[in-house]
């Protein structure tokens, strides 16, 4: 498995990164399994995933890089001054 590194705007489009992955070898859809989060020296999330092909078995590691998440404006809250 190689890894390789991909920027995402936001996590839901992380999410929907991965459901619409197709396996390299065959075309066919992927399964994702995420395997964790750690920070980056850009102040952004690499969150590495494993995918494994739901037709020939061929298996690839992922990094999906996203913006840290904001607590405060994921509650709709202003963050404190």
């Amino acid at each position: 498995m190689s890894d390789e590194v991909i920027q995402l705007p936001n996590i839901p489009a992380e999410y929907h990164y991965i459901q619409r992955l197709a396996c390299e070898k065959c075309g066919q859809s992927v399964e994702g399994n995420r395997l964790g989060s750690s920070p980056s020296p850009d102040g952004r999330m690499h969150d590495t995933w494993d995918v494994t092909c739901t037709g020939c078995g061929a298996t690839k590691r992922i990094v999906l890089s996203v913006p840290p998440m904001d607590i405060f404006k994921m509650l709709g809250l202003n963050k404190p001054q």
